[in-house]
């Protein structure tokens, strides 16, 4: 899909840093509010000579009730009318999403998804997408219809050369589909498969989300589909008859940093994409490339879009008028925005004829991790890799299922410093996420032989004590099993079954009563490793129990402490039932109440029944994004409380 000169079709050879430069004007849309300050979702169409654009306007984050549909118009596109509710305010609890124009019949229409709750993907989300209609006469829309059902587009409809149109779909489950019909009655459309998400995420780990479509001279069609599981490249999937039936997606060369596309023909006779197309800065750039022939691109540029410092830039709607391309795209999600392209320079660009760029030193991550070492890993039950948007439930992948943790206690926001891609999770102290005890499937590990390994990415940010990494540990309810902590205040020495004091270890906790050790007040059953865990810095943090005693590891290796890792423990993990602890990442219930909050980021978690050896471990560690700070061993065996005084000393 992705041919540039020099790399022969190898995407880790393309130089960004000396590709073109396409310049424009750039607009301001529309600005930071202070109370909306959540600005995304941006569509642009040229309508009864005038431009237009819409957008979701909400506050904070993203997707959450009250969330609503802005727009705005301009003459030329540059200069831009005070912006306008389109959609009204949602009924409570609810929100929409801006979804475009479409011109139907000589009537202005505006697309939005409806849904309950936060974020349109999930259980009972009452999704559906409605249109409303633009009256001239005084200047206002007003709700039309439910188009379909079930469905959220990506972009509006498109004729198809049968005189159908033909929009995408993705239902609450974020499964694809095509959308052929439009033509009879607004809500009159055949819905046609493309990718069943659980079955894609089974057999090539391919987690779909917002695909874009065209058609070829000879009426083939093609969509690209953005990959929310770790690939970091589009998706592919063809059809030859008129959108009924799709090929099975394939992984394609064309790099994408996990970030909506979009695909225009231009009247010159050649294809645009614009995307964010260097994964190892995220969403920092966005490019342009052209393809002469609609298949594959040829060449690419970066957009020249002014930057003061940097933002990310997202989520781009491009449209043609008068010789000039305009695309509309969101920064940081809280502001709306415009770049103006000549197609004159875009044509030179496909020529071959925009000078290279000197190579500047930019401030870039390291290389993301490639998640398939997490995924080839026997046992696997879920791994999670927080590249997603905050508001959104993080999706895990590998396994049989696909486990989704929900946010509490307001939207985690993901930031830019991941481990497997450009993003990690922000969870701050009073946040966590949670798989319900009901969709917990095979993360409830339990019995007599069962065995686990929980491996988590953090970088650590807060002194705290007692923060719970991730597991199913509810000591309210008595209903303990698992769960990996970071700095207990003591340990417990397992030839004396008492507990000494320690400081900034990590420690696994497992239990095969649910409720406190017989004979104490609290669990005291887990191994506490030997080492410090410093502030600010990657760590790959495990823990593992084989049915016989459990283990922590750090970066790989066993964190061994006489008496303390391992931590003998012959008796299994307890089996809470049907109405057990949920799984949980960053706290646990405790005290009657939600607690040991951890604070920090987190890269990547990954759950498996089955201990892992030392060996699997050491290759997991070693994705670990580098770092100046080392952990710090203060003791390998003897008395605790003598080596706490010691580091006391140091």
């Amino acid at each position: 899909m992705l041919h540039l000169p020099g790399s022969e079709g190898d995407e880790s050879k393309i130089e960004y840093d000396t590709l073109p430069l396409l310049s424009g004007a750039h607009s301001v849309v529309c600005a930071p509010d202070s109370q909306w300050k959540f600005q995304l979702h941006n569509y642009l169409l040229h309508h009864d000579g005038k431009f237009w654009c819409m957008w979701s306007h909400g506050p904070v984050v993203e997707d959450v009730p009250t969330q609503h549909v802005r727009y705005a118009t301009s003459e030329d596109g540059l200069k831009w009318s005070e912006s306008k509710m389109l959609s009204g305010p949602p009924a409570e609890g609810r929100a929409y999403i801006a979804r475009g124009f479409w011109v139907r019949d000589g009537e202005l229409l505006a697309l939005a998804a409806s849904y309950k709750g936060k974020g349109a993907f999930g259980v009972d989300k009452d999704l559906k997408l409605v249109a409303f209609a633009y009256n001239k006469a005084d200047d206002s829309w007003k709700e039309k219809g439910v188009l379909y059902e079930n469905a959220i587009n990506n972009f509006t409809p498109q004729r198809l050369s049968t005189g159908e149109w033909m929009m995408t779909r993705r239902d609450a489950r974020f499964n694809v589909s095509m959308l052929i019909g439009g033509t009879k009655a607004l809500n009159d459309w055949q819905a046609f498969p493309v990718v069943d998400r659980k079955e894609a995420m089974a057999t090539s780990k391919f987690s779909p989300d917002e695909p874009v479509w065209w058609e070829q001279q000879d009426g083939t069609l093609v969509s690209a589909i953005r990959d929310n599981g770790g690939s970091l490249r589009l998706f592919r999937s063809v059809s030859r008859d008129h959108g009924h039936t799709w090929s099975a997606p394939e992984k394609t060369n064309y790099p994408n940093a996990t970030s909506k596309l979009f695909t225009l023909q231009t009247s010159r006779g050649f294809r645009v994409l614009v995307s964010n197309a260097n994964p190892k800065i995220g969403r920092r750039e966005m490019h342009l490339a052209v393809s002469q022939d609609g298949l594959t691109f040829t060449r690419m540029a970066l957009l020249g879009i002014p930057q003061d410092k940097p933002s990310t830039l997202q989520y781009p709607h491009v449209i043609e008028h008068e010789g000039s391309l305009y695309i509309a795209y969101s920064r940081t999600k809280a502001n709306t925005e415009l770049l103006k392209v000549s197609l004159d320079d875009v044509e030179r660009l496909l020529k071959g004829e925009l000078p290279a760029r000197q190579p500047v030193a930019i401030s870039a991550p390291a290389r993301p991790a490639d998640s398939a070492t997490v995924l080839a890993i026997p046992n696997l039950v879920a791994f999670w890799d927080f590249q997603e948007i905050a508001g959104q439930a993080r999706a895990s992948k590998g396994g049989d299922h696909a486990y989704a943790l929900q946010e509490m206690q307001g939207p985690v926001a993901q930031v830019e410093d991941g481990v497997f891609g450009p993003y990690a999770a922000r969870i701050k102290r009073g946040q966590w996420l949670m798989v319900p005890r009901k969709d917990m499937g095979a993360l409830d590990i339990h019995g007599k032989d069962a065995q686990v390994t929980v491996v988590a990415w953090v970088k650590r940010g807060d002194k705290a004590s007692w923060q719970a990494i991730g597991g199913v540990w509810d000591e309210t309810r008595k209903k303990r099993q698992y769960c990996l902590f970071l700095n207990a205040p003591r340990g417990t020495k397992a030839d004396e079954m008492k507990r000494y004091p320690l400081a900034n270890r990590i420690h696994g906790h497992v239990s095969a009563v649910g409720g406190p050790t017989p004979g104490d007040e609290f669990c005291i059953t887990y191994s506490s490793g030997a080492t410090e865990i410093p502030f600010n810095s990657w760590q790959c943090l495990a823990m593992s129990y084989d049915g016989k005693a459990s283990r922590v590891f750090v970066n790989g290796k066993l964190d061994s402490l006489e008496q303390y890792n391992p931590f003998p423990y012959p008796d299994g993990l307890f089996d809470g039932g049907a109405d057990g602890a949920d799984f949980t990442v960053g706290a646990v219930h405790r005290g009657g109440s939600w607690g040991n909050f951890f604070d920090g980021r987190m890269g990547g978690l990954a759950i498996f029944n089955r201990a892992l050896s030392e060996d699997e471990l050491a290759k997991l560690a070693a994705l670990t994004p580098k770092q100046n700070t080392k952990p710090k061993p203060v003791v390998k065996s003897g008395d605790q409380s003598a080596a706490v005084d010691r580091a006391k000393r140091e």
